[in-house]
C-alpha cells in the first residue's frame, strides 16, 4: 500500500445529517473556509431518522465530494463535529478508480483453442461430395 504525502489533495467524500432547519450553505462555507474545492453536490433529501438525534426525529441529509489536503480535512471534522447545527457528519476517502487488469497471455490461449476446436469440427464435417464417395465405397 502506497502513502502519500500529508500535504497531497485527496478526494472526500462528506456525509452530514442536519435539523430540518438546517443550513446546507453553512456546511459548504465550513468546507470551502478550510480551502477545500467541491466537486460534486448532491440535494438534500428530507429523511425520517431511526431513533432522535438532539431531539429530532427527521432531518436532511447532505451528501458531497470535496477536493483538499488531509490537514484541511482533519479541520472541517472537528469544526463538524463541534456545530450545534449538525446532528451527525463523516468524512472518508474516496479510493482511486483502478483500471481492470487483463490478461492478454490467456485471450491468446482462448483464441488458440477455439480455433484449434473448429479445425477440429471442419475435419468432422464432410461435403457432400466427400460423403457420397464413402457411402459408395462402403457399397462396392
Amino acid at each position: 500500500m502506497q502513502h502519500t504525502s500529508e500535504k497531497e489533495p485527496r478526494t472526500y467524500e462528506i456525509a452530514v445529517m442536519m435539523p430540518e432547519e438546517g443550513s446546507y450553505d453553512e456546511v459548504k462555507k465550513i468546507i470551502t473556509n478550510a480551502g477545500a474545492t467541491v466537486i460534486v453536490e448532491s440535494p438534500a433529501k428530507r429523511v425520517q431518522l431511526g431513533y432522535p438525534i438532539k431531539k429530532a426525529t427527521h432531518g436532511s441529509f447532505i451528501s458531497l465530494h470535496a477536493t483538499m489536503d488531509p490537514s484541511a480535512a482533519k479541520t472541517i471534522e472537528k469544526e463538524m463535529l463541534h456545530n450545534p447545527h449538525i446532528l451527525r457528519s463523516l468524512m472518508i476517502v474516496v479510493p482511486p478508480k483502478k483500471e481492470p487488469k487483463v490478461k492478454p497471455a490467456k485471450k491468446e490461449k482462448d483464441a488458440a483453442k477455439k480455433a484449434e476446436k473448429t479445425a477440429k469440427k471442419s475435419e468432422e464435417n464432410l461435403t457432400n461430395e466427400a460423403l457420397e464417395k464413402q457411402i459408395q465405397d462402403m457399397m462396392a
